[in-house]
């Protein structure tokens, strides 16, 4: 169970997610108390592990589950990962390095 002194989460899961099964997380948000710091759980129709890594664009198979990008999915993600880091970090968070 996570309690409120734990920190606040965000999970972003592929549905078709053969390593880390999306219902693991569903069951971790059914599970959390009421009281218990936030969870923000996402979970994304028919991508699969690695959906966020666009190397695995035409998609593999490694030590038994499928990864392939989602470019959606990843696009999405990135997007509710920086939102929550602002949310939780404040806007410094999200702000890109410059590389000159």
């Amino acid at each position: 169970m996570i309690t409120k002194s734990g920190p606040p989460t965000v999970i972003l899961i592929g549905e078709a997610d053969e390593a880390n099964p999306a219902e693991r997380c569903r069951e971790i948000v059914v599970h959390a108390r009421p009281d218990g710091a936030p969870i923000a759980p996402t979970v994304y129709p028919g991508a699969h592990h690695g959906f966020d890594v666009a190397q695995l664009t035409l998609g593999i198979r490694y030590l038994g589950p499928s990864m392939e990008y989602n470019k959606a999915a990843a696009k999405d993600a990135e997007e509710k990962v920086l939102a929550f880091l602002a949310a939780h970090l404040g806007r410094a968070a999200t702000e890109k390095p410059d590389t000159q």
